[in-house]
């Protein structure tokens, strides 16, 4: 699993860090796992394993100038204990605290996943679960910031008739703030990689602009999904300035770049957005920055012409793009019908 966080501090060219939660019963695993990292695995800056303070050192001899060992004490609060081994079910450890239910070892698991990704210094992370082994090379160049990240999706896959993955559906949603969806899970959604074309709404250039400042644009062509318009020609978009330096003495040409961060939906939503296309691979060595234009003083006219990309399937809710369809396909009204008068703002 592929995560990306927002560092503390980054490591040069931005290598993905690897990340391993064990424990002391996977040691023969988590063992075969490191050697098939150190044979095969390429292009990641450091390999992190996560383990239970008492496992400390069945795991020391792991340690090397890539790999280090950490106990899991460095990223849990200190009102979570592990119970006695003797306190078990099915082999399981458990974890107490007075201000929760008792967790699994598996649940710290996926705390340990959260906190570490938060608190080491880098931007992305391939978590890798004890049993995995590599056969053969693997290199994850390609998944350094800012490549994107690429994500699996199964349409339709969670349905009412699978408890637990329902339920893990509906919890996450939660946990994030998003509304619960339905189920099927994967109902409408905006594709992963839809281009959108827009238009730039006014002129900067590398005289003027500073880095930071907030970029308009707005959306130059319709984008329907299902036959619904999901995002209406004119809507607004915005990105920021990334670079922007001023011509200067000696011929030094200005320089002038920014990234294209989101649109927004006809829903008043908002969807996260790339200015390069994954397939081509195009400005990938910039993220999501465009590239770096050269002159004088670098100008992007208004009304210049971008493309961006939608970065991630959004899934929507087909309901609220098919309210205004329905409205505005609805029977005019009789003649001797009286307008409401405009709205006052």
């Amino acid at each position: 699993m592929l995560v990306n966080v927002i560092a503390r501090e980054t490591y040069e060219m931005n290598s993905v860090a690897l990340l391993t939660p064990t424990y002391g019963r996977d040691l023969e695993l988590c063992t075969l796992l490191c050697e098939s990292v150190d044979r095969h695995v390429l292009s990641f800056s450091k390999h992190y394993l996560l383990v239970p303070d008492c496992d400390l050192p069945l795991f020391a001899h792991l340690a090397s100038d890539r790999r280090i060992v950490i106990p899991a004490s460095a990223f849990l609060p200190g009102w979570l204990r592990p119970l006695p081994r003797i306190i078990q079910r099915n082999r399981r450890q458990f974890w107490w605290s007075l201000r929760a239910k008792p967790v699994s070892g598996w649940h710290v698991q996926q705390f340990l996943k959260i906190a570490a990704t938060i608190s080491l210094p880098h931007q992305r992370y391939c978590i890798l679960d004890s049993d995995v082994v590599f056969f053969r090379d693997f290199d994850l160049s390609r998944f350094e910031y800012p490549h994107p990240i690429p994500l699996l999706t199964m349409a339709n896959a969670v349905t009412a008739d699978q408890p637990r993955h329902s339920r893990w559906v509906g919890t996450s949603h939660r946990l994030l703030g998003y509304p619960t969806p339905p189920l099927p899970a994967s109902d409408f959604i905006l594709r992963n990689g839809t281009p959108i074309h827009l238009k730039l709404g006014k002129t900067i250039s590398s005289a003027t602009a500073h880095v930071g400042d907030v970029v308009d644009l707005h959306v130059a062509e319709e984008v329907i999904v299902d036959g619904l318009s999901v995002i209406p020609k004119g809507a607004a978009a915005a990105g920021l300035v990334t670079e922007a330096e001023p011509k200067k003495r000696l011929g030094h040409s200005g320089k002038l770049a920014f990234s294209i961060n989101f649109v927004h939906l006809k829903d008043d939503e908002k969807a996260a957005v790339r200015s390069f296309h994954e397939s081509s691979g195009s400005n990938s060595s910039a993220g999501s920055i465009l590239p770096l234009a050269s002159g004088k003083d670098v100008v992007f006219t208004q009304e210049t012409e971008f493309t961006a990309y939608v970065d991630g399937d959004i899934q929507l809710k087909k309901e609220a793009f098919q309210a205004e369809k329905d409205t505005s396909s609805a029977a005019p009204a009789p003649p001797d019908h009286k307008p409401s008068q405009p709205r006052q703002f």
